[in-house]
C-alpha cells in the first residue's frame, strides 16, 4: 500500500515542486526514505514506542508480582494488541513482545503512508 501511495504522489506531484526536505532527489526510493524518516520523527511514532516500553516494564513488574497480570494483559490489548493481536494471558504478552521491532515498523509504515497520502492529496489539489 505504501508503494502505491508513493506512486500516486509521484504522478500527482510530477508537475509541481517536490516536498522532500533538504533533498533534490525525487526518485521513489528517496521519497520513500523521506516519508519513513518523517514517520519515525512523528509524535504518533514516539507515543507507540512509549506504550511499548510501558508494557515491557509492566511485564517485568508482573513477573515480580508487583503488578497484577490481568492489568498488563488489558494494557497490552488496549494499545499494542490493536496492531499485534489481542492476548489472553501474560505468557502471550511476552511472546508478542518478542516481535516489538515488527510492531514499530508497522506503526512507522502506517504513519508514512498517511503522510504520503496527505501530501498526494495536497499536490493533487494544487494541480486542479
Amino acid at each position: 500500500m505504501f508503494i502505491a501511495i508513493i506512486s500516486v504522489f509521484l504522478s500527482c506531484n510530477s508537475k509541481s515542486q517536490t516536498t522532500i526536505k533538504e533533498s533534490k532527489d525525487t526518485s521513489a526510493a528517496a521519497i520513500q526514505a523521506d516519508y519513513l524518516q518523517r514517520a519515525k520523527e512523528s509524535q504518533e511514532f514516539k507515543n507507540a514506542w512509549i506504550e511499548l516500553q510501558k508494557v515491557k516494564i509492566n511485564v517485568g513488574l508482573a513477573e515480580n508480582k508487583s503488578v497484577d497480570t490481568d492489568r498488563v494483559v488489558d494494557e497490552f490489548n488496549n494499545s499494542i494488541g490493536a496492531v499485534m493481536g489481542r492476548v489472553d494471558n501474560i505468557a502471550e504478552v511476552k511472546e508478542k513482545l518478542k516481535k516489538d521491532t515488527a510492531y514499530l515498523k508497522i506503526i512507522q509504515l502506517k504513519i508514512a503512508a498517511n503522510i504520503a497520502l496527505s501530501d498526494a492529496a495536497d499536490a493533487n489539489s494544487k494541480i486542479k
